[in-house]
């Protein structure tokens, strides 16, 4: 339930930068660097929520194959 604006001005701004731990540094863990992601969480909640859209558009991008989206749903 949180603000699309309080994503976009603050929460993406931790996406700029990679996070670099000391051992990525050495050659052997240099394979080990991860691209930074989102991910989601939420419950049930209404179809005119901005978090609505973006599932949906998730899942669509979750069907193409050349995409790299994952959409998963867990019963209570």
């Amino acid at each position: 339930m949180v603000d699309l604006n309080v994503i976009n001005t603050v929460l993406r701004k931790f996406l700029t930068t990679s996070r670099m731990p000391g051992y990525l540094s050495k050659p052997e863990y240099a394979h080990l660097q991860e691209r930074n992601s989102e991910i989601y969480m939420s419950s049930a909640f209404y179809q005119s929520h901005w978090s609505f859209d973006k599932t949906k558009s998730y899942f669509a991008n979750m069907l193409d194959d050349k995409r790299r989206y994952f959409c998963c749903s867990l019963p209570y």
